[in-house]
């Protein structure tokens, strides 16, 4: 595993996907973002890597300059795969209807996760979905050290799917510990402004 760099100039990639996707990049490797505003939407990881900031206050991921224009969330994270993501702002996801995963497709601003992911010294905020405003999550999330705040679900609705549910979390299935973490200022238009766990949730 190495570690590789993206940024706007000067570094390995222009694109965190572009890292994810180039066949050289090993399982366990790290891409560290150099930019302090990274612009990019809808980073599909699958495969094991380490996302890696500067910290949460000069490192910031986001779909769109302003929410309300985003088309797409920021993380989706496939089954299979062991992801960490670590010291960076992950904001103004908003994903619409374009089918990626039924059941999903309009939740997970920030993060959608049907993986097993780590999420250490993050800041999820300002992201706005359907349901699960901050984070969907279908697999195993840890959270530590992390704040999810300000992330909205307005209850969109996606034929034959509960919407308006979990402003920062909303855990369908599978499993979130939370550890030494913030979960404040989330908003939701139906059940569980700051978490929404399901029936088939721990």
């Amino acid at each position: 595993p190495t570690t590789v760099t993206v940024c706007a100039s000067g570094c390995d990639f222009t694109t965190i996907q572009a890292a994810i996707d180039d066949p050289n990049l090993m399982p366990g490797s790290t891409i560290q973002v150099n930019d302090a505003v990274h612009t990019e939407s809808e980073i599909t990881i699958n495969k094991d890597i380490v996302i890696q900031g500067q910290g949460a206050e000069n490192t910031i991921v986001q779909a769109h300059e302003i929410a309300d224009e985003a088309t797409d969330r920021v993380f989706f994270i496939r089954e299979d795969t062991a992801v960490f993501i670590r010291d960076l702002t992950i904001r103004h996801g908003n994903p619409d209807l374009e089918p990626k995963v039924l059941g999903i497709r309009r939740c997970g601003g920030g993060i959608a996760n049907i993986g097993t992911l780590m999420v250490e010294g993050v800041v999820i905020a300002d992201n706005i979905a359907s349901g699960g405003g901050g984070v969907i999550n279908r697999g195993d999330i840890t959270f530590v050290d992390t704040t999810i705040s300000n992330n909205v679900t307005n209850g969109i609705e996606e034929p034959g799917y509960q919407c308006g549910t979990g402003g920062g979390i909303k855990n369908i299935v599978g499993t979130i510990k939370i550890i030494n973490s913030t979960i404040s200022g989330n908003s939701t238009v139906n059940m569980g402004g700051g978490i929404h766990a399901g029936c088939g949730s721990t």
